[in-house]
């Protein structure tokens, strides 16, 4: 008798992990096997699952599950152990996945009561409206935390319509701008997605924050375009004036308050606003924008000093000569009238400003952008 080989252990590499099972037999094609022949059948295209199930994509998977190291599923498996259960069972799980009998197990059940619970709160909170509470039934309010990403959710469906019709868009939660070549397609366009808007996902068009318009006149997350033939980003002159009316508030809170104390309360607010509009691609505004502050705070100072008198004696403490200082002093114009003046200019000029701890808008975006194109070498 022969005798009986032993069974071999085999070893598999993590390079020849997915390489295991095989693919459905594709259905031969008629006519001659021959090189050049006028039967040869045309390569076929992988289909979707085919492609996800390529090695390079699923080992990206496997170590993408290997580094967050989750709980385990219903079956129990750590994930210390998954590597060594795909290397037995891959070529099986392959073969029922491409044939189509693949059977999931069931997913384990989002346990934290609390966690549900305040979405849901959120999911019905009501809105304050003059002073009142309306209660909600349906939806989610707009602004609430958990708006962006509900948004991200349901509006998926028409990221995907804009794709199979080929057009340029941006969308940012319930945001979306779509970019067409003319005013009729564009109209056209506007009614064919609010109809699939309310056919579709049941959701309304607000007819008074959409429109059909030339980019430049439209606004983005606050960005706009510029009106040229090879257009560049810009801060939207609608963010210019928030900006603006923030900071007059601001202003007129810090009537009669230390320089140096206001100064380091405006700062957040100015990092923060030069942060995040940095990727402009235009600067002009943001150097207006840094004199339109400074003549605020020669403004602030000058009726900080209320009298002609103590204008002089600061004006002098200042630098000016004395005659210069009293006729600036006692000229008889409004306060920001004196802070566009050459007098307030020299008295304090932008180095004073900044030993007192301003910060200027155009040199923050400059710098933040050379922190970037550091970055990306």
């Amino acid at each position: 008798m022969r005798e009986v080989e032993p069974e071999k252990k085999i070893e598999i590499s993590e390079a020849d992990l997915w390489s295991s099972g095989r693919k459905p037999r594709e259905p031969q094609a008629s006519g001659s096997n021959s090189p050049g022949g006028e039967g040869r059948a045309e390569p076929r295209k992988p289909d979707l699952i085919e492609m996800m199930l390529e090695r390079g994509n699923m080992l990206r998977a496997l170590q993408a599950v290997e580094r967050n190291q989750g709980a385990a599923g219903v079956d129990g498996m750590e994930v210390k152990r998954l590597r060594g259960y795909l290397q037995a069972h891959w070529a099986q799980i392959k073969e029922q996945l491409l044939q189509g009998t693949y059977q999931p197990r069931p997913v384990r059940k989002v346990k934290e009561r609390r966690v549900l619970g305040l979405i849901r709160r959120y999911l019905e909170s009501g809105i304050m409206q003059e002073g009142l509470v309306e209660p909600r039934s349906e939806g989610t309010p707009q602004g609430g935390p958990l708006s962006p990403l509900l948004s991200n959710i349901l509006l998926d469906d028409l990221d995907k319509e804009l794709e199979k019709r080929g057009h340029a868009f941006c969308r940012y939660a319930d945001d979306c701008n779509i970019y067409i070549g003319s005013q009729r397609a564009g109209r056209r366009v506007k009614e064919t997605l609010t109809r699939f808007l309310l056919e579709k996902l049941k959701l309304k068009v607000n007819p008074l924050k959409s429109a059909v318009d030339r980019p430049w006149k439209r606004k983005f997350l606050g960005f706009s375009l510029t009106a040229q033939k090879e257009s560049r980003v810009r801060v939207a002159p609608q963010s210019v004036k928030r900006l603006e009316d923030k900071l007059r508030e601001k202003f007129r809170e810090g009537r009669g308050r230390n320089l140096t104390t206001f100064l380091e309360g405006l700062r957040p607010l100015l990092r923060g606003w030069a942060n995040y509009f940095s990727v402009a691609e235009t600067r002009g505004v943001f150097e207006e924008l840094d004199q339109w502050i400074r003549r605020k705070l020669r403004c602030m100072e000058w009726r900080k000093w209320k009298r002609g008198r103590r204008r002089m004696q600061r004006l002098t403490a200042l630098g000016l000569e004395r005659e210069r200082a009293r006729t600036s002093a006692f000229n008889g114009h409004g306060p920001w009238w004196n802070a566009g003046a050459s007098h307030m200019h020299q008295a304090l000029p932008t180095a004073y400003f900044r030993k007192q701890g301003l910060i200027s808008l155009l040199e923050e975006v400059n710098w933040r952008t050379a922190l970037r194109e550091a970055a990306s070498l």
